[in-house]
């Protein structure tokens, strides 16, 4: 098993996620483990592992590890969420648009009468 990419793995998903996060930095990084402090939305401040088993937050009561940092933000941040709900929006009408631009418009298959 290679871990050659793992270390990055954290960080890649941090970037993908910045429009959620107020910010964050990758403090540790080693063959099997990532951490990282994120500063969430609402302002709190978590402190993040990434590891070959997931994604969890470090000193939190409860050791739920998730599959991927969007499920563990998701959990902990209803800004976050909302943020994601806006991104995802976002880029459907992008791709809306790029799409009526070339005038791929879908076919009308509504039934008309006449």
């Amino acid at each position: 098993m290679s871990t050659a990419k793992f270390p990055s793995e954290l960080a890649s998903a941090l970037k993908e996620n910045s429009f959620g996060l107020k910010s964050y930095q990758v403090v540790r990084e080693t063959q099997l483990e990532s951490i990282a402090t994120i500063v969430l939305l609402e302002g709190e401040t978590i402190t993040v592992s990434s590891s070959p088993q997931g994604f969890e937050v470090l000193c939190k009561e409860t050791e739920t590890i998730h599959e991927t940092l969007e499920q563990l933000l998701d959990s902990l941040s209803p800004a976050y969420r909302l943020a994601s709900q806006q991104a995802l929006f976002s880029r459907l009408e992008e791709f809306a648009t790029a799409h009526e631009d070339r005038g791929n418009r879908p076919a009308d298959t509504t039934a008309r009468d006449g």
